[in-house]
């Protein structure tokens, strides 16, 4: 059919009439045809009536007849103008068409010409021995001694001065006096308040009743239990004594329950946690310095509560949850850095620049406590030409997997397929990228990574089986972040459920706190001297408690009044760990029979004439046994 004669008549009129439900070229109706020319998803190729290019350059397959194919002279429609009369003519839109589909033909060649296949240069001799390898050279320079800062942590600190080391003074001062102040407005808030409120009896806390509190709250995690209340159970399935002895059960609910805050009283929003995460990962960095592989990648906090920012993914361990992304050491799984993720929001680096893509303004902000010359390990959710870029520009090394439809990298990754065990690699012609394909045995899929510092080479990870160099340097130094969430999920406090958004990150931070302070006791440790199956992170966690049960009881104010519950009857006036005072305590006997604080029971009452007169309520106690077991246990 000749278009020229067609095209004044189509011109005519720019809406299509009922005639245009008929199929036309390439079996598109009229309809499909100006829908498509209104996306600017698809571009038509007008140079044959008949053939419809879409997007990617795939023709349509229709096989239409030549009647089909044909265009009926009396529909009212112009192909090249559907979208409206613009007032172009037919031949100025069919030059913008074709120089657009130059420039994207230009852009497919450039992408290609960036590119060297090396397997082909192998093949054809063209390569040296010394291309196949990056050509980066960046010298490792860290901004302090890898390892642990010994100033802070030596071979004699215990496991709370670990702990302290992270949690120090200052953090534990700010925390009880942000505490209290928003205690303070919670009362005034409910003033007046209900006879059996929290609020009606509320007394400040201290800084020696908070560390009881961390020991209460890390037991718990080693003990977890349905009910907070299970803890002050009396049953005797249940009974832990340890629990009363540390707190009240009324005044360790209106602490960690009601008043506890990380934030200022009238704080809103990430500012409610964000200080409090600020101050421990300062910290973090300043007690160790990590080596030169490192990897970033999420680590989320299961969260099923009301919150703007949370997140849902049904492929992760937990669906609902707070999105956050960590640099860990991959030797060690120590964390360095945090950044908690709140939508637009996010605390990223000030000196990004506003239009930055999303995983660099992450690793910008992640990467600004360490050094130069690191080897940055990531997953394919990062990835990206200008993410790989702008690690270059930062003398940064990175290896990570890849999305073959990420733009910037060989186009053979789109189509191609690999028989088991096979491996394809292509360098840039700059020499600074290397890109690797392998598909190992038994695998459905072939995997795609890219590097900045790899051979091209492969490495025997086990007697008759070798693997990609890169591939393998992947598998060893990618699995920073999933040790830290496997070791945070055994004995984790932030799997208690809570509704409070803050909070759940708040026991979060505090149980990353323990396990980079657990990683500083075993670094600290002279080879050899650790048994493995001694200090292990329940074995620190257990460890830990009684040591801040001590240092709570050598640190509190005589002075202070002591909380009593809101019970009937006779209150006691004995704080709970005054039996493991350096008082003297002594057995008396007593003309007075009572019941032994010890060992009796209301099912199975047992009394007793002698009494601890070391102790301000007199407690009476069987001294055969019971007197030491008290003071003791």
């Amino acid at each position: 059919m000749d278009s020229s004669n067609s095209s004044s008549d189509s011109r005519s009129n720019c809406r299509p009439n009922s005639r245009t439900r008929k199929r036309t070229a390439g079996g598109f109706t009229a309809e499909q045809v100006q829908s498509m020319c209104l996306d600017s998803d698809f571009e038509i190729d007008l140079d044959n009536d008949s053939d419809f290019v879409l997007s990617g350059g795939e023709e349509s397959e229709s096989e239409s007849s030549d009647e089909e194919n044909s265009v009926d002279p009396n529909i009212d429609l112009d192909v090249r103008n559907a979208g409206g009369c613009s007032g172009q003519s037919a031949d100025q839109s069919d030059e913008d068409h074709q120089a657009g589909n130059q420039a994207r033909s230009r852009n497919i060649l450039a992408s290609d010409r960036e590119w060297v296949d090396i397997d082909l240069g192998l093949e054809n001799g063209d390569q040296e021995q010394d291309s196949l390898e990056t050509e980066n050279s960046f010298r490792f320079v860290p901004k302090s001694e890898v390892g642990v800062n010994r100033t802070i942590v030596n071979e004699n600190s215990n496991e709370l001065d670990c702990f302290s080391a992270i949690i120090t003074d200052e953090v534990l001062e700010t925390l009880t006096r942000t505490t209290n102040d928003f205690a303070k407005v919670q009362v005034q808030k409910n003033t007046p308040a209900r006879k059996r409120s929290r609020f009606l009896t509320w007394v400040n806390t201290t800084c020696s009743e908070m560390l009881k509190l961390f020991a209460v709250v890390i037991m718990m995690g080693v003990d977890p239990r349905p009910s907070i209340r299970d803890y002050w159970a009396s049953h005797p399935g249940l009974l832990t004594p340890w629990y009363a002895t540390m707190f009240a059960r009324e005044r360790f609910e209106a602490i960690y329950q009601t008043m506890v805050h990380a934030g200022e009283s009238q704080a809103t929003g990430k500012a409610k946690i964000e200080p409090f995460i600020r101050s421990i990962m300062k910290r973090c960095q300043e007690c160790f310095t990590p080596g030169q592989n490192l990897s970033i990648d999420e680590m989320i906090i299961g969260f099923k509560g009301r919150w703007k920012y949370r997140q849902f993914n049904a492929s992760k361990p937990h669906k609902y949850h707070v999105k956050s992304f960590g640099l860990v050491d991959s030797s060690t799984g120590y964390v360095c850095e945090l950044l908690i993720y709140f939508g637009s929001e996010t605390s990223f680096s000030p000196e990004l620049d506003p239009t930055s893509s999303h995983a660099v303004k992450i690793f910008k902000t992640l990467l600004e406590p360490v050094g130069k010359g690191h080897h940055i390990f990531a997953d394919r959710f990062y990835t990206t030409k200008a993410l790989v870029m702008f690690l270059l520009q930062e003398k940064q090394y990175y290896t990570g997997t890849l999305q073959t439809n990420r733009k910037g990298f060989p186009n053979d990754l789109k189509t191609l397929k690999l028989a088991h065990k096979q491996s394809r690699y292509w360098k840039q012609n700059d020499g600074k990228i290397i890109c690797c394909a392998f598909k190992d045995k038994k695998a459905k899929k072939h995997v795609t990574m890219v590097s900045t510092k790899t051979i091209v080479a492969n490495v025997e990870v086990r007697p008759g089986v070798s693997k990609p160099q890169v591939v393998h340097t992947y598998n060893q130094f990618m699995n920073g972040c999933d040790r830290s969430d496997q070791s945070l999920g055994y004995y984790g406090i932030h799997n208690r459920r809570s509704n409070k958004w803050w909070k759940k990150i708040f026991l979060w931070i505090l149980e990353i706190a323990m396990l980079n302070a657990f990683i500083l006791f075993k670094q600290r440790r002279p080879a050899g001297t650790l048994k493995s199956h001694l200090h292990t992170f329940k074995n620190f966690k257990l460890n830990l408690v009684t040591q801040l049960a001590r240092r709570a009881i050598t640190s509190a104010d005589p002075s202070t009044p002591v909380p009593t519950p809101s019970k009937r009857g006779r209150k006691s006036t004995t704080g709970p760990v005054e039996r493991f005072t350096e008082n003297k305590h002594l057995i008396v006997r007593t003309n007075e029979d009572r019941r032994c604080k010890y060992c009796s029971t209301p099912d199975k009452p047992v009394r007793t004439s002698f009494n601890c007169e070391g102790c301000s309520d007199t407690p009476h106690l069987h001294p055969a046994g019971c007197f030491k077991a008290y003071h003791t246990a």
